[in-house]
């Protein structure tokens, strides 16, 4: 089991924690570029679709939580 501290949280900053499923199909950078650039229903839902498509009906099962820091409104 591997344990992260955080130190700080900004506003905007996103949090993925997710299966090997998942970040075997990609980059640290396109990963990156999906969570920066999408909300985050909107890359989840990319990188699940891209991920099963990189499998090709294969691979291992798939998990992932997605957190996205905004500010109160």
């Amino acid at each position: 089991m591997a344990l992260w501290h955080i130190d700080k949280l900004d506003y905007g900053d996103t949090m993925l924690a997710c299966s090997d499923g998942l970040w075997h199909y990609f980059s640290p950078k396109e990963i990156g570029a999906i969570l920066h650039a999408l909300p985050p229903r909107e890359a989840s839902e990319m990188l699940i679709g891209k991920a099963r498509q990189r499998a090709r009906g294969g691979g291992d099962n798939l998990s992932l939580a997605l957190a996205r820091i905004d500010p109160l409104r």
